[in-house]
């Protein structure tokens, strides 16, 4: 017996993923679908490769002459996001027939920057690692650090840290619900430049306007409406959840916690914090209109 829910069709037997707004069959998403979770998940899982550095990555480095990480928390449930997220963490949601995810990889090496990804994940880590593998089918080599219970997003970040392989400078990390088309070269210019007037700085992190979730109304003199806006930036700045961390921040980050209420505030005191402004697109997705606006931007 075959059921349907918001244009997921389920059989014991097979699962299919359709497009939950068109119903349209997305071709060659079923394999994000894995096995269920283990009861003891794998601490640390780090490929091994056999084959030469070029194979992933065409000049063998980054266009910053080494190894360049990205840490991308892909943990998440996503519970406004169900039943999507039943079968997948919520990084592999699939948008315009790509995981999110995907999306991600493919603007970190749009600049020829990254060479080497790191997925922070948990909840149904397997469908990420059914999907990417070891990373030489998307140009890339993939590590992945698997927690078997929740440790917040800053004490993810310093286990990711931990596990790296050896490389110095600084590192890319990212929520694993963003999407956006600010060029990553900027971040880390910015990065750079401070890290050179300031050997002390650890963070620059990219916001974006704050968007008022509501339309609002203009009024004259005597409250008579005169207008009406929606999608207005207000006179406020957001975490994007787009940062470049220096890998000595592992010192101030949680073993289990959020790195926004328990890192960030420490470093604003000592000055070791830039804010980098960014106008272009950027949405963090965590509902199903979040994905519809990500697909017309995408599209």
């Amino acid at each position: 017996m075959r059921t349907s829910v918001c244009g997921w069709h389920r059989a014991q037997s097979d699962v299919s993923i359709l497009d939950c707004f068109t119903g349209e069959a997305k071709p060659g998403l079923d394999r994000m679908v894995g096995p269920e979770p283990r009861a003891h998940a794998t601490e640390v899982v780090l490929f091994q490769l056999t084959e030469p550095y070029q194979e992933y990555h065409p000049q063998g480095r980054s266009k910053y002459n080494r190894a360049m990480f990205a840490l991308i928390l892909a943990g998440g449930k996503g519970e406004r996001l169900r039943p999507l997220t039943d079968q997948l963490p919520k990084p592999m949601v699939p948008v315009c027939g790509k995981p999110v995810l995907e999306h991600q990889i493919s603007w970190l090496q749009s600049e020829g920057i990254v060479t080497d990804v790191m997925f922070l994940a948990g909840y149904r880590w397997q469908t990420i690692q059914n999907h990417f593998g070891d990373g030489q089918r998307f140009g890339i080599r993939v590590h992945y650090s698997v927690e078997d219970s929740p440790l917040g997003r800053g004490g993810a970040v310093k286990k990711g840290l931990g596990a790296m392989t050896s490389t110095d400078g600084p590192v890319v990390v990212l929520n694993g619900d963003t999407i956006t088309e600010e060029p990553l070269s900027g971040l880390l210019e910015k990065h750079q430049e401070r890290t050179s007037i300031n050997p002390a700085h650890l963070a620059t992190i990219m916001v974006v306007p704050f968007v008022s979730p509501y339309g609002l109304v203009d009024l004259g003199p005597q409250d008579n409406v005169i207008g009406f806006k929606e999608k207005v930036a207000l006179p406020h700045w957001i975490n994007a959840g787009i940062y470049v961390f220096e890998q000595t921040i592992a010192r101030d980050l949680p073993d289990v916690g959020e790195h926004e209420d328990l890192t960030f505030p420490k470093l604003a005191q000592r000055k070791q914090i830039l804010a980098v402004k960014s106008t272009k697109f950027w949405i963090g997705i965590d509902s199903f209109k979040d994905l519809r606006e990500a697909e017309g931007f995408l599209s």
